[in-house]
């Protein structure tokens, strides 16, 4: 096993892996929720959830293979969720209507 495929299963990949995992199951049961019992409420916020929680789950995909490509993916994912976050909150700053207070989206 090469050194780089190592460190993806110990240390800091590892406990990447089980953060994103832990998102990905939590991000995905409440937008599971969300979308089926409250939609109409916030529908943009609650649709962001369900994306933030397939984005979650691609990066734990990605970190379990051990390849250049898949840390590309998760690197990828990483600049994604994090453009995103700061597109979203910042426009919940502007166009708060859009998004319910209630919901993890609301000012950052």
């Amino acid at each position: 096993m090469s050194t780089k495929a190592k460190a993806s299963t110990q240390g800091f990949g590892r406990a990447l892996m089980g953060f994103y995992t832990v998102f990905a199951i939590a991000s995905g049961f409440r937008a599971v929720y969300q979308v089926f019992a409250k939609f109409s409420v916030a529908p943009l916020a609650y649709s962001l959830s369900a994306v933030a929680a397939l984005v979650y789950l691609v990066a734990v995909v990605a970190l379990r293979r051990r390849s250049v490509a898949a840390w590309r993916v998760t690197l990828a994912v990483c600049i994604f969720e994090l453009v995103g976050v700061l597109l979203v909150g910042t426009a919940t700053m502007f166009e708060p209507q859009l998004f319910a207070d209630e919901t993890v989206w609301s000012l950052y």
